[in-house]
């Protein structure tokens, strides 16, 4: 009885391990290089049509925000980088051409 037992072990044992060596022998010779090349293509799809979304989302929701915004607030805002982007021009100019003592 246990010869029979030890039989019945061995041989699933070894179809196992036949079955096993197969599939990886087909895996590895016939389908990774397909596989891979599928997977490569289908991301860089979902890559590009994700970028797509997101790029919406985000010029939906800055759009949305803007639009939100009270109107003399956006006024105020702009007018504060307005006067903060011509100060450095001011400045980058100042140090370029010198001071203008005139002015001052």
């Amino acid at each position: 009885m246990i010869t029979q037992l030890a039989l019945i072990i061995l041989t699933a044992a070894i179809t196992s391990a036949l079955t096993l060596s197969g599939a990886w022998y087909v895996y590895d010779n016939h389908l990774k290089e397909r596989l891979l090349e599928q997977f490569a293509e289908k991301s860089e799809a979902l890559g590009l049509e994700l970028k797509e979304r997101v790029r919406e989302g985000v010029r939906e929701g800055i759009h949305d925000g803007f639009t939100s915004l009270p109107t003399d607030i956006v006024g105020k805002a702009t007018r504060s980088a307005t006067k903060t982007g011509l100060d450095v021009f001011e400045n980058s100019m100042n140090l370029w051409f010198g001071a203008n003592k005139d002015r001052k």
